[in-house]
Order: structure tokens, then C-alpha cells, then sequence
């Protein structure tokens, strides 16, 4: 089974390493495409904050990348 399904809440907390790539929500609602290995980041203005997995790295295109870069 798929180890994301696995974790308690789907949330993750900043400086923990990303399992998975794709596209990240924070709980102020700012979104960031994040990939294997990185580490989440720290809100620019309220510091830490907890991530949610919207979308699965395998799924976005390069279209969705500008779309969210915005």
C-alpha cells in the first residue's frame, strides 16, 4: 500500500523531508511544487507551518507548474 495513505493526518510539519513529489498547500494557503528529498519550508512571514499533499508529482504537467507559479 502506499506509505501516504498510511500517515495520521496527511499533514506535514515544516523542516520535515518530503516523501513524495507534487504540489504542497500550507495552512495560510500558499502553494509550492516540492519534489523527493526537499525539505518543507518555513512560511516567509508566519515561520512554521504545517503542508498538505494537494497533487501527486506524476500528474502535473508542466502547464500546472506555471499555473501555480503564478
Amino acid at each position: 500500500m502506499n506509505q501516504r495513505w498510511t500517515t495520521s493526518s496527511g499533514r506535514f510539519k515544516t523542516g520535515a523531508s518530503v516523501l513524495y513529489d507534487g504540489l504542497y498547500t500550507d495552512s495560510w494557503g500558499g502553494q509550492l511544487v516540492l519534489f523527493r528529498g526537499d525539505r518543507f519550508p518555513c512560511h516567509p512571514e508566519a515561520g512554521p507551518t504545517t503542508w498538505t499533499h494537494a497533487r501527486f508529482g506524476n500528474r502535473l504537467r508542466l502547464s500546472a507548474y506555471e499555473e501555480y507559479a503564478q
